[in-house]
């Protein structure tokens, strides 16, 4: 089976990546620069360069899913939906915005070893 990740060389897209490969599927992940293209090849996974900014990727990705049109979602309704911890942990490591902005935003820094560890042991269920 083939899966496609987009933050395939962050903490969670990496993780998630990386759990694939070793269960034997054919991965593809979006990365942002030239070293994460280097990085992805030397783990076996087929990189795709580009950010969710563009809208173009966004557009095909969500069609390509059956969740045309792509629209944004504001951290602040994220809060809302999810509760603040899910949230930050989310948008915190997610792609889907800049992590390094979201971060600061949310006041946000990793706590886990890894996106499992998180799951397993803190993410609540409610």
């Amino acid at each position: 089976m083939r899966v496609f990740i987009t933050g395939a060389s962050g903490f969670i897209g990496g993780s998630v990546a990386a759990r694939f490969m070793r269960e034997g599927y054919s991965v593809r992940g979006l990365v942002r620069t030239p070293e994460q293209v280097e990085r992805l090849k030397a783990q076996g996974i087929e990189p795709v360069p580009g950010t969710l900014a563009d809208a173009g990727i966004v557009g095909a990705i969500a069609r390509r899913l059956g969740l045309w049109p792509a629209e944004s979602w504001p951290v602040q309704d994220a809060i809302d939906e999810w509760g603040f911890g899910h949230a930050v942990y989310s948008f915190g490591s997610n792609s889907r915005v800049s992590a390094a902005k979201a971060r600061k935003e949310l006041g946000w820094q990793p706590q886990h070893t890894s996106v499992l560890d998180w799951i397993k042991n803190d993410m609540k269920m409610d």
